[in-house]
């Protein structure tokens, strides 16, 4: 059984399964049946269940199943099988094919062997019984030998081909195409890709120099100084992944080329082999990144702020910042990028305790929940006082179970500080409404107990007054003399409510003074009359001496009211029978 599995491990590395019948070996079949006298002649292969022939003469090409025919015979026979009458010979009597329709009496057969394994057989077959000499038998051997030899070829010529197309496709792998030079710096070959890329067809670079490509650096500027490829070329060095420009007729190309020198066998230089590669989108593209960084590194530094990009592991920790702009340098040193920080400014120490907890809770639970990040905190800064930061972020989770937030910092120091001005703006606010109220009430107060006070005490001065002018019941000049106290007091206690009243007025801004042209004499001639009963008692001479003309700017009320106090103050404080000098 062993040996079956190396049998067919020969015949599967010969690959006659991908074959069709091989025209190549008709001659060779042609020539056994006429070296062996024979109308037939099949050259077949023996696979683990069938018989296939790979090329015939004379004879039907179906494939039949391996113990069906006597080819199976040979797997285990080096030297030339002859069977001169295979009805007669009891191996081979019951076989269909001896048997039946075709009726083979004559077969003879030779073994091909490829590495020491018998793969297939070259055989001859005859309707009668025959026979063959010792040469036919010597020819037949030959002609499985030749045909062992032609399978063995075949081999050769599709590993060959298997190799060729190996280093086609991985010098396809390693460039867009490839070409080759002579010593002089001529192409001899190109294959067709480069039509592709460049709109140069193959025949056009044939036999001329190469065009002239200017060696570029990483980013596809010309070096400096400039230098061409033609030269790079002209040491004779093995070139890797040098990056050229050449301006095809379609436009700019830039490509990476890598080659090869080529030298015979006395070591004399050949030629160059190698590929190249376009390189001008990927160029392309990195010059659009180049102009994104720089366009983002433009717009962080005008924004108040920072942008920030940071990972959380996806065991946990502090975060790994990936990306920190400068925006709040003016402030507080950023991290460096790659580092592993609480956040993105300074180290942990420099924040407050409190904020440092709950910058940890608020980061779990956004990276829990994937909503979005916000907190605010404190830090402390070398180029000033503590100052109030805050960081939003959006949350995403990359295929690792790592968390990737993409965000912004801000400095909001004078938010906080307008906050706390405006939260002691309020509380100012409500103290002076509740003293205004408070005043309002006071004033309301007053004014309703000043009223409710007023009335009784303009009877009770009224009264003492009816009484001390009453001479018709005339008191006794004890009582009259209590009397005068009670009515002094009174209008003492009156007064005082009626200077509350103007207070109260005044507070309330109920008190409204007009400003007009007041005439001073029936002003004074009111006054007069109201005062006179007062002087009377105190036996005080009052006397008006107005011009015609006595005027006042002001209001009339207030202006009276003034002339009785000054009046009143005037008899209280004179003296008993006095007047004017």
């Amino acid at each position: 059984m062993a040996d079956e599995h190396l049998r067919l491990e020969v015949l599967r590395s010969l690959r006659l399964q991908e074959s069709s019948p091989d025209p190549s070996f008709l001659p060779l079949v042609r020539l056994a049946a006429q070296l062996t006298a024979c109308p037939s002649c099949v050259l077949s292969v023996l696979e683990s269940e069938v018989v296939r022939p790979l090329a015939w003469w004379g004879w039907p090409s179906d494939a039949m199943p391996r113990e069906a025919t006597m080819c199976a015979q040979m797997i285990s026979q080096s030297s030339v099988l002859v069977v001169p009458d295979a009805r007669k010979d009891p191996r081979f009597m019951h076989l269909p094919s001896v048997n039946g329709p075709l009726g083979v009496r004559f077969y003879a057969a030779a073994a091909i062997q490829v590495d020491g394994e018998v793969v297939g057989v070259l055989c001859v077959l005859h309707t009668e019984p025959s026979t063959l000499s010792s040469v036919q038998c010597q020819s037949l051997q030959e002609l499985a030998e030749l045909a062992a030899s032609l399978l063995i070829q075949g081999r050769q010529r599709r590993e060959a081909d298997d190799h060729a197309q190996r280093l086609y496709d991985l010098a396809r792998a390693s460039g867009d195409w490839m070409w080759e030079l002579d010593a002089q710096g001529c192409c001899t070959w190109i294959s067709g890709d480069i039509q592709a890329v460049t709109g140069v067809h193959p025949r056009e670079l044939l036999g001329s120099p190469m065009p002239p490509e200017w060696l570029v650096d990483d980013k596809g500027e010309p070096l400096n100084p400039p230098q061409l490829l033609s030269d790079l070329l002209a040491t004779r060095r093995p070139l890797s992944r040098v990056l050229s420009r050449w301006d095809a007729p379609q436009g700019p190309v830039w490509l990476s080329r890598s080659a090869l020198p080529v030298f015979d066998a006395q070591g004399g230089f050949v030629g160059y082999r190698g590929t190249a590669r376009n390189m001008s989108s990927k160029l392309v593209a990195q010059q659009h990144r180049r102009e994104q960084d720089e366009r983002l590194q433009r717009l962080s530094a005008e924004v108040p702020g920072a942008l920030v990009q940071f990972v959380v592991p996806a065991e946990g920790g502090d975060p790994r910042y990936l990306y920190v702009s400068a925006g709040l340098s003016r402030w507080i040193a950023p991290v460096p990028e790659g580092t592993t920080a609480l956040a993105p400014f300074g180290p942990a120490d420099d924040m407050v305790p409190d904020d440092q907890a709950r910058w940890r809770a608020a980061l779990k639970r956004s990276v829990n929940s994937l909503r979005p990040l916000q907190v605010e905190y404190r830090r402390r800064s070398g180029r000033g006082p503590q100052r109030w930061f805050e960081t939003r972020a959006s949350a995403q989770r990359l295929p690792d179970g790592s968390t990737v937030f993409h965000g912004f910092t801000a400095d909001i120091t004078e938010r906080r500080n307008l906050e706390a001005s405006r939260l002691e703006n309020e509380v100012l606010r409500r103290e002076k409404a509740a003293a205004e109220a408070a005043n309002v009430a006071k004033s309301e107060f007053l004014s309703r107990a000043s009223h409710e006070l007023r009335t009784p005490l303009n009877a009770v001065v009224g009264f003492a007054q009816l009484m001390t002018l009453d001479t018709a019941n005339p008191l006794p000049p004890e009582q009259a003399h209590r009397l005068v106290g009670l009515r002094s007091a009174g209008q003492r206690l009156l007064d005082l409510v009626n200077d509350v009243l103007d207070v109260a007025r005044i507070e309330a801004g109920g008190l409204k003074l007009k400003k007009e042209c007041v005439d001073l004499g029936p002003v004074v001639a009111t006054c007069l009359v109201t005062m006179r009963p007062m002087a009377a008692a105190r036996e005080v001479v009052l006397l008006a001496e107005l011009t015609e003309s006595a005027a006042v700017c002001g209001d009339a009320m207030a202006v009276e009211q003034v002339l009785i106090n000054l009046l009143s103050n005037a008899i209280k404080y004179n003296r008993h029978g006095g007047g004017p000098p």
